[in-house]
């Protein structure tokens, strides 16, 4: 029973892992073309002087470079049998998503 739940779990980690990766790869594009547009943050006068502006700016810029260090991360973890690394590298890009995701908040009760 010990070594077929093992088995089980190791094939439940690699299928989430995938699952995960297949979702950062497929926004990436997106994320990327975010990042492209960002500088016009800045567009309005006045902008840059905008704190939280600056913050979603480097958010998300940033956010492609995160994604592909946290596959890479992920994979080469996995690879050397360092699951909790992999499980945590494969989720760090949450983070940008909850300060974006945060600003946008902060932004609409500050009005």
């Amino acid at each position: 029973m010990g070594s077929s739940g093992g088995v089980l779990l190791k094939k439940f980690r690699q299928l989430a892992l995938l699952l995960a990766s297949a979702a950062w790869i497929l926004y990436l594009p997106i994320a990327s073309l975010m990042a492209l547009m960002s500088p016009m943050t800045f567009d309005a006068p006045g902008s840059s002087e905008i704190f939280t502006n600056w913050v979603a700016f480097w958010v998300i810029v940033t956010f492609p470079f995160v994604i592909v260090l946290s596959l890479v991360t992920t994979w080469i973890s996995y690879r050397k049998k360092s699951y909790g690394v992999s499980c945590f590298a494969v989720l760090v890009p949450l983070l940008n998503v909850t300060i974006f995701i945060f600003l946008l908040i902060w932004e609409h009760l500050a009005k």
